[in-house]
């Protein structure tokens, strides 16, 4: 089985694999008690920084992220220019408190107007006039989402609830993302004259609590896993160490859902 850190487990629930309570709330018969189905959904914390520029910059001049603008035709020509980057202008990786042993933020700036991924979001980035500041918090704590049937027919869409920052550890998580928005912050503040306005999450949110509520409010993740993790049935693992669902001959699921925990920062 392999569809990934909803459809994986949203899959053995269908086939009678979960929480007996939850699969007879929806008329499905449990074929396999395994209460650790669904549960663990988690990700690691990303939020932007977005600054408007007092000018459009000139290395995105004529840009139009076309095949007919000339970076493509410089990419096409010669396998050089914007087109050949992965656009990232600046990064830097560190650690939010002294005392970790990994670096646990990635923080990268993009010339480009980002706010995380909604419908639409990819014309917004078309602009030339911005810089955005990506932060990635890694080894996030959050362990409390789940994946959740809302009904036994395979076209419904499941229910999904990540209760972000709300497991132990919650509270240093939006510490973490807090001290790297004022980090890029002090960056930013070296090229001051070159920027007309921070429009995310905004000067006036000065104050940690204000930084808190807007990271609380704003935080996204595209990284998703944990739904079907490897570990001891009886601590709430669905998996061996060899991917097989426990109990269930013949059965492996092989995608981000076997992680117990997301490694790094990305799944990758």
């Amino acid at each position: 089985l392999s569809s990934g850190a909803i459809g994986s487990p949203r899959l053995l629930m269908l086939s009678g694999i979960g929480d007996p309570a939850h699969l007879a709330s929806h008329g499905i018969d449990a074929l396999h008690d395994l209460p650790g189905v669904g549960t663990n959904l988690q990700d690691r914390y990303e939020v932007g920084v977005v600054n408007r520029m007092q000018q459009p910059w000139g290395a995105m001049r004529g840009g139009k992220y076309s095949p007919h603008d000339r970076h493509y035709r410089i990419w096409k020509w010669f396998g050089r220019g914007n087109y050949a980057s992965n656009g990232v202008l600046f990064s830097l990786a560190m650690r939010s408190r002294p005392e970790l042993q990994e670096t646990d933020l990635h923080c990268f700036a993009l010339l480009a107007d980002f706010r995380g991924y909604y419908r639409g979001y990819s014309e917004r980035i078309r602009r030339g006039d911005y810089l955005s500041w990506v932060i990635l918090k890694a080894y996030a704590s959050n362990r409390a989402g789940t994946v959740r049937l809302r009904g036994a027919d395979p076209k419904t869409p499941p229910e999904i609830r990540f209760r972000s920052f709300s497991d132990a550890g919650g509270d240093a998580d939006l510490d973490a993302v807090v001290h790297a928005i004022r980090t890029v912050r002090r960056v930013a503040d070296s090229f001051a004259e070159l920027i007309a306005e921070e429009e995310e999450p905004g000067r006036q949110r000065s104050s940690d609590d204000a930084l808190r509520d807007y990271v609380r409010a704003n935080a996204w993740g595209h990284h998703a896993c944990g739904t079907a993790a490897m570990g001891p049935r009886d601590q709430g693992g669905v998996l061996d160490g060899r991917l097989r669902v426990h109990g269930v001959t013949g059965l492996r699921v092989v995608d981000a859902s076997v992680m117990p925990t997301l490694p790094s920062g990305n799944t990758n």
